[in-house]
């Protein structure tokens, strides 16, 4: 499944029709972990350089363009990027968009950036070791100091390894999982896992991991002071709690 990760993953996000889906998701509007983030970081934005990889069609560029000293939007599905262009064509900032791969940013300067934001679990859809590769990268393009904030599938959502029976919908998708994952049942007590089938039509492959493994994979990578943010009403989660996390995905912000 990993020699396959890369190859169908961006063939899903080049199809038209999901282009079209991040057009209009969540209205263009932040969910409620990236609307506490926003707050976090409002008053010190003005002076920060940000670059927002996965880009998408331009969800979050629309509440942190122009709120920033500069914005570079960077994308590797290029009818994202186009996409991009098109929608903030005139708007006055120094802001553009960007052809460009987070494992390889070698066109994006050294110790340039102050604030980092990979949305919408896009860290998740590419293999484990590039999954380091573009840590590393970021790192490498953050300042000293900076800030990172990403999103990424939780591994303690036991509600994927479960069906409720009064929800029909819950027991096709159960059956799907178990159908599309060989050894479905068996991946959520791993640190982390590939899973597939688990958006766009069964297409998508994600990577999912614990939360206290995340932690000690940024730490790995040199990032500092860890936090998390729950998806379902944006507050940050105590480390005495990390082990209740059923959320879906989570939100992580750490220092570069």
């Amino acid at each position: 499944m990993k020699s396959d990760l890369l190859t169908d993953n961006k063939a899903v996000f080049e199809d038209k029709h999901v282009v079209k889906y991040f057009s209009k998701y969540l209205n263009g509007q932040l969910n409620k972990p990236e609307k506490t983030i926003l707050g976090i970081l409002e008053k010190r934005l003005p002076g920060m350089t940000m670059l927002d990889i996965g880009v998408g069609t331009g969800r979050t560029a629309y509440h942190f363009a122009q709120k920033v000293k500069e914005y570079i939007g960077i994308d590797y599905v290029e009818n994202m990027i186009k996409k991009c262009q098109e929608r903030f064509k005139g708007i006055d900032g120094n802001i553009s968009f960007r052809l460009a791969d987070a494992r390889k940013m070698d066109d994006l300067q050294s110790n340039y950036f102050d604030f980092i934001l990979f949305s919408f679990n896009g860290l998740d859809f590419i293999p484990h070791e590039e999954r380091l590769q573009a840590l590393s990268e970021i790192k490498r393009v953050g300042k000293k100091d900076g800030i990172f904030c990403f999103s990424s599938h939780n591994l303690q959502n036991n509600q994927i390894f479960r069906m409720n029976l009064l929800k029909p919908l819950s027991v096709a998708n159960y059956f799907m999982l178990t159908l599309l994952n060989k050894d479905f049942n068996k991946v959520q007590h791993e640190k982390y896992a590939y899973i597939k089938g688990t958006g766009h039509m069964f297409r998508l492959i994600s990577y999912f991991i614990r939360p206290e493994e995340q932690i000690k994979q940024l730490q790995a990578s040199g990032f500092r002071n860890v936090r998390i943010f729950d998806l379902s009403d944006g507050k940050e989660i105590q480390s005495a709690d990390f082990y209740k996390l059923n959320d879906n995905y989570l939100h992580y912000l750490c220092e570069i």
